[in-house]
């Protein structure tokens, strides 16, 4: 505040500046207004070149003496820099000299800075554009603006590279359509890396306009390409497919294969969220076969990452984990090696859900961690949003609800702040799973609904599937079983039909639980003896929740008088609990992991690990 008045009261000192200034002499006053051209901060050796009139540099370093006397500079402890008194004196002194000569000056400015090496690029950049702009020079202005925009976002300096992507753009001529097209894609990119959609679509109408005006297929092919990803970022999947359809149709006219494989990977990523995998499945090895494995340049082994990455995320979801772990550390090794930090990321998250699929909760929290630390680093507020999502689940696996819910809540907030249903509807669903786990039903069923319809809206099959999963136990806590068992019952349903076998036996074991509490033994027999027969032929790998399954059997099984099958499904149960509690290093942790979820207490009360000495026995 006392910083304000006191800048305040020497703006009103306008006058009085240019009176005392005006006292000096002229040699001191040109030095001055010189150094007011360089900016509010300068340095000798710059002074000396710019300098219009021939003079030693005694005298300059004489003339500098006298104008921190009179109080209009100081010394900046930088090499051997001055800087003025207070910007008030700097911007009386710049507006003191003619407009022809500051002109001048600048552009002088301007070519001096340009012969000198390149010590900090981004300043360099930008303080080159801004001379050059003064100059009255646009070309050369426009120039090093849009290098300091590129450079600014190569670095993940997101706003200031917007900044000089929006100055570029008010250089560039109106009538430089690629130009001006190419300003615009790059700031779009900016604005969807940090969710700001309604810039976004601004700029892709405008990116549109272009294509259409020049009538060129490649920028359209282009501009559909980046409409699929602002679509599907909206969870608008019907749209997003129509544009990257659009996007191959037009790359292919001109024989662009970079454009026609990113919009087929696009594709894949499309089909992949409507539950379609052999689908998705066949666009990611069209690209594989469109780009090969001996590909030199960056651009292409990039690409092929994708399609890999694409490719493990299929098998992810029919809970192939061995074949979908091999390919996303094939595609992280190419992405690490090509520094594409936010590539790597994506690869890093996904090796840590399918390490969590297999119930190794730290393994996969360290790829978590690692994969928002990078995405932190880029600046990606999608993918910061994702990995936080996943360190919830661990948490939430580990019985570390309240952890959990602030993760999630925290997802929530961002979401709906920035307007991302997708990120929505995923906080939502995991929050409506974090308040069953705490008995919170009714809480838990809102969530769970609201998360479904944002879902059904999107067409995610495989997220309906999941989130009728979760609505159905928080329906069962709440004693309605007949709602539980429809919402089971759907989801079964989506899930054989997209190929989900394994996650279709957490939907018949909850339909046999439903099914013992109705007295219905019959109907619990045939889940129990369908889930019984598929694992017979297969591991519990692929579940979500296969200690629940095994002991929904137990007590199936129990009901049905087979008390030796049933103590066979109680020992799955407890050694795959004991695992898994193995693989907890910090001993607090393992201790709540066992004994803090009311399930696992149950599987070690059926197993006779009472105390803790058998359960420490165990683990050794």
């Amino acid at each position: 505040l006392v910083r304000s008045r006191g800048l305040g009261d020497v703006y009103k000192r306008q006058p009085l500046i240019h009176s005392r200034f005006e006292r000096l002499d002229d040699c001191a006053r040109l030095v001055a207004r010189v150094g007011a051209v360089i900016g509010p901060l300068f340095d000798c050796a710059s002074l000396l070149h710019i300098y219009p009139l021939r003079i030693a540099a005694s005298e300059l370093e004489d003339a500098l003496v006298r104008l921190q006397s009179a109080g209009f500079l100081a010394s900046a402890y930088v090499g051997h820099s001055y800087r003025f008194a207070h910007a008030a004196y700097h911007e009386a002194i710049y507006e003191s000299i003619p407009p022809a000569q500051r002109t001048e000056l600048h552009g002088q400015v301007a070519a001096y800075l340009e012969s000198r090496p390149q010590v900090n690029p981004l300043a360099w950049y930008g303080q080159l554009a801004f001379h050059y702009r003064r100059s009255q020079d646009r070309q050369r202005a426009l120039l090093y603006t849009r290098r300091a925009g590129e450079y600014a976002a190569a670095r993940f300096a997101n706003a200031e590279a917007i900044r000089y992507f929006g100055q570029a753009l008010a250089l560039a001529d109106e009538q430089a359509g690629q130009e001006r097209w190419e300003l615009l894609a790059a700031r779009e990119a900016l604005y969807d890396l940090i969710a700001q959609v309604e810039q976004q679509r601004a700029d892709l109408e405008a990116m549109d306009r272009i294509a259409e005006s020049l009538e060129s297929a490649q920028l359209r092919a282009l501009t559909r390409l980046r409409w699929g990803m602002y679509f599907a970022r909206l969870r608008d999947h019907s749209r997003a497919l129509g544009a990257v359809r659009e996007a191959v149709k037009w790359s292919r006219q001109v024989g662009d294969l970079s454009t026609e494989t990113r919009a087929l990977l696009d594709w894949g990523y499309l089909l992949l969220n409507q539950g379609d995998f052999p689908r998705a499945a066949d666009r990611f090895g069209r690209v594989l076969n469109l780009i090969p494995e001996t590909a030199s340049d960056s651009r292409s082994q990039r690409v092929r990452a994708e399609a890999l990455h694409g490719e493990g995320t299929v098998a992810f979801l029919l809970c192939d984990y061995p074949a979908a772990q091999a390919s996303f550390q094939r595609a992280a090794a190419i992405r690490r090696a090509h520094a594409d930090w936010g590539g790597e990321a994506y690869s890093l998250n996904n090796l840590g859900r399918v390490a969590f699929a297999r119930g190794d909760y730290e393994t996969a929290q360290g790829y978590y961690q690692q994969a928002l630390n990078l995405w932190s680093q880029v600046g990606s507020w999608h993918g910061q949003m994702g990995a936080t999502h996943n360190l919830g689940t661990v948490a939430y696996a580990l019985g570390d609800y309240a952890t959990a819910q602030d993760l999630f809540d925290c997802n929530l907030t961002a979401s709906r702040s920035v307007g991302d249903p997708n990120g929505e509807a995923l906080a939502l669903a995991n929050l409506g799973m974090a308040y069953t786990a705490q008995r919170d039903y009714a809480t838990a069923r809102e969530h769970c609904t609201g998360a479904l319809a944002l879902f059904r809206r999107s067409g995610d099959k495989n997220r309906v599937g999941e989130t009728l999963t979760y609505l159905a136990e928080a329906l069962e806590g709440l004693g309605d079983t007949a709602g539980a068992d429809a919402a089971h019952r759907e989801a079964l349903t989506i899930r054989l039909e997209i190929g989900q076998q394994a996650p279709a036996n957490d939907n018949r074991a909850g339909l046999a639980r439903l099914a013992l509490i109705r007295d219905d033994l019959s109907t619990a027999q045939t889940q129990a003896e369908t889930t019984l027969a598929w694992l017979a032929d297969n591991d519990p790998t692929g579940i979500e929740n296969p200690l629940l399954v095994y002991h929904t059997l137990a007590n199936v099984l129990e009901k049905m008088g087979k008390r030796e099958q049933a103590q066979e499904m109680q020992q799955r149960a407890y050694c795959l609990l004991m695992s898994r509690a193995q693989a907890i290093s910090d001993p607090e942790r393992c201790h709540s992991y066992l004994y803090e979820i009311s399930l696992h207490r149950e599987i070690l009360k059926d197993a006779g690990a009472r105390s803790t000495n058998i359960v420490g026995q165990s683990l050794q």
